[in-house]
């Protein structure tokens, strides 16, 4: 059935045009400096800087994860983007993640 698979996809395109990632700065991985750091190499993370916000992709390895996260931004919320929910208020979140996942969140 390819109707989950578009669903999730079409909530990311959405989320993506929200934020207005065609006009903002790209923050690769590989940067040398990143404003979201975490815990350890099984992390991943991108993010998008428009107008003082984030939206940051977090994707793990191949192995199962608990990555914690830090911000140095001047945007301390957190806000699980797929879910639509804050998940930190102070800039610090743990996320966990299966092999080869991903997890979309914006500060706020």
């Amino acid at each position: 059935d390819a109707g989950e698979p578009l669903e999730m996809i079409s909530k990311i395109w959405k989320i993506f045009d929200n934020f207005g990632v065609e006009d903002a700065e790209w923050l690769p991985y590989y940067g040398k400096e990143h404003p979201v750091k975490a815990n350890t190499e099984k992390a991943k993370i991108s993010a998008w800087k428009k107008d003082g916000r984030l939206l940051v992709v977090v994707s793990s390895t191949d192995r199962d994860a608990d990555i914690s996260l830090s911000l140095s931004f001047e945007q301390m919320k957190i806000r699980d983007a797929m879910k639509d929910e804050i998940i930190s208020t102070d800039g610090k979140a743990t996320l966990s993640l299966h092999g080869f996942d991903f997890y979309l969140i914006e500060t706020e």
